[in-house]
């Protein structure tokens, strides 16, 4: 996903026995899903350089959210408008749903 500077994010999603962390040495033992994102202006990693993760289910909380989301409050270019939030979630609401099957 790009947002509204021009950012590029890469958006992974972690099911249970998926690797993650640095050089993949984590496992996601939980069924819960999760999704991290990476900012893929940079190379420290296949997905570009690891932002933030959250459980799918914290972003899809309320049916009507409207606003982006901070990745991290310290760094201007890692957040996610409006727009391209919603974008993520519809996303998110479709694996959540592949998940279920």
């Amino acid at each position: 996903i790009t947002n509204d500077k021009g950012r590029t994010f890469n958006v992974v999603i972690l099911r249970k026995g998926d690797t993650y962390g640095l050089e993949n040495c984590l496992t996601h033992v939980e069924d819960e899903l999760a999704v991290e994102f990476y900012d893929a202006t940079h190379t420290h990693t296949e997905h570009g350089q690891f932002v933030s993760r959250y459980y799918v289910k914290t972003l899809l909380e309320s049916v009507e959210r409207t606003y982006g989301l901070d990745l991290m409050g310290y760094e201007p270019v890692w957040k996610i408008d409006a727009h391209s939030m919603a974008i993520v979630r519809i996303w998110l609401r479709h694996q959540q749903q592949n998940h279920k099957s």
